[in-house]
């Protein structure tokens, strides 16, 4: 449901676009705009397309989560003239191809270790994966349990419940432990740690071209089922 309804952004789709993506340092905050999800989109990219060549990535060290004046400033320019070279292309190429052909020289990854605030700053440019650079991008709980960085798996595969598992590397659970997993899952079953997803479906976009029809009209009551439905899942302990 979640794929289909356009609730996970798609590779295919972004490619659509020209990304600049403007990417603050928020992470000493616990902002909730981490700073990984300029990678798990470049992912979704790759993974859907074989490349990245829309997407760059402006890092900013310093200054919160909004980036200064001048990095605002160059981001609208750049941003402007390649949108402008997409428009005057005239080729018979798709318009995912326009945008990586028409791309400009400034729409380049770097880092920045102020905010950008000045010309003077956004010409101290770093190269994103240099370690002079101060800005470190972080990873989150998924994928410390061995999700992938794209983010776009939201119901895991299943595997038996087997506490012996070498998935568990020695962990040992009492009584009480193994009672909640196993009150938890389904009868035998638990979560893989490897993340493998059931496969994301087809977006509502995709669906369209494809049938030629518009998305089913919700049915009444839909939204508070399923509410319902989320609320009675998931309810360990």
């Amino acid at each position: 449901m979640a794929y289909g309804a356009g609730l996970v952004v798609d590779g295919k789709q972004l490619a659509k676009v020209a990304i600049i993506d403007l990417r603050g340092n928020q992470n000493p905050a616990g902002d909730i705009h981490s700073n990984w999800r300029s990678w798990g989109q470049r992912e979704r990219l790759d993974h859907a397309n074989g490349h990245h060549g829309n997407q760059v990535i402006w890092a900013t060290a310093t200054g919160g989560l909004t980036p200064g004046a001048a990095m605002l400033r160059k981001a609208f320019v750049t941003m402007d003239a390649w949108l402008a070279a997409v428009e005057a292309d005239s080729s018979a190429r798709s318009l995912e191809e326009k945008i990586v052909a028409n791309k400009p020289s400034p729409a380049h990854d770097f880092c920045l270790n102020t905010n950008g605030a000045t010309d003077a700053q956004v010409l101290d440019e770093l190269p994103l994966d240099s370690a002079a650079c101060l800005l470190k991008f972080q990873s989150s709980p998924r994928q410390a349990a061995g999700g992938p960085i794209s983010e776009n798996i939201l119901k895991c595969s299943l595997k038996p419940l087997d506490f012996l598992s070498t998935d568990y590397n020695g962990v040992l659970f009492d009584a009480n432990q193994k009672a909640a997993l196993q009150r938890c899952s389904p009868p035998g079953v638990r979560l893989e740690h490897a993340w493998r997803g059931t496969g994301p479906g087809r977006s509502v976009d995709d669906l369209r071209r494809r049938t030629g029809r518009t998305a089913a009209r919700r049915p009444a009551g839909f939204d508070q089922r399923l509410r319902g439905k989320v609320r009675g899942q998931g309810q360990c302990g």
